[in-house]
């Protein structure tokens, strides 16, 4: 049978990370994923480049690749022209990803992002954040190394938005969230902070402030909280 893009690649991985001597790349069912949802003249984006770069302009996508080392960008111009894959739809940006998306990167309509950039918080969120607004109605955003605390944060956000889905998952690593319609995040109380978290606190005292903000701050004893509250205030 003849081989697939991803075939070749899993077959002799291209060299194109640390000058030349490494390869880094998304787990091989992302990969499988994109060479069967990518299609021929979708505006794709990803921060970082690798491997996925290469399946992106081999399945004809005009693609936006952004991730800091140019010397990456040749190595999969070269991998692409030596295995005959049309790098004419290929755009790259050489910096941070949070500095392109902000004052390089001309936003257009996108059918799919890949967040697979810097790791380190806050930046897979600012990734997101910059990108998700231009994503269509339709579109798809897919998040490599979703149970990194810091990627994991945006997950746990599409998770419960009513204007995403989570579609599919790529292997074990690597969720697809579908946009659903183009309704921003709240500016106030959100989507997580039904979910709190009080792991800042010593463990003793982190029953006690989960309690009182499930029964008292916004739980069955607010009211009257809020009565005492005022009697001591006017006390006062």
């Amino acid at each position: 049978m003849p081989q697939t893009v991803v075939d070749r690649i899993q077959a002799q991985p291209p060299l194109v990370h640390s000058g030349g001597s490494r390869y880094w790349g998304l787990a091989w069912p992302a990969l499988r994923w994109l060479e069967e949802n990518v299609q021929r003249g979708m505006t794709t984006l990803e921060t970082g480049s690798g491997a996925s770069t290469i399946v992106f302009a081999e399945r004809g996508a005009r693609h936006t690749a952004i991730s800091p080392d140019g010397r990456e960008h040749e190595g999969i111009k070269r991998y692409c022209t030596e295995n005959g894959i049309p790098v004419e739809q290929l755009n790259f940006f050489a910096g941070s990803s949070h500095e392109v998306l902000r004052d390089q990167w001309n936003p257009e309509p996108l059918d799919i992002v890949l967040v697979d950039g810097a790791h380190g918080f806050p930046y897979p969120v600012l990734d997101w954040w910059f990108t998700e607004r231009h994503v269509r109605v339709g579109g798809r955003v897919l998040l490599d190394d979703a149970y990194l605390a810091s990627v994991n944060v945006v997950a746990r956000y599409l998770r419960h938005s009513p204007s995403w889905e989570l579609e599919a998952v790529a292997g074990q690593r690597t969720p697809c969230f579908r946009k659903l319609d183009n309704g921003e995040p709240t500016f106030e109380w959100g989507i997580l902070d039904r979910h709190p978290r009080h792991d800042y606190l010593p463990p003793p005292q982190r029953l006690a402030a989960w309690a009182r903000y499930r029964f008292v701050d916004w739980g069955p004893l607010r009211p009257v909280a809020r009565r005492v509250a005022l009697v001591r205030g006017r006390r006062g």
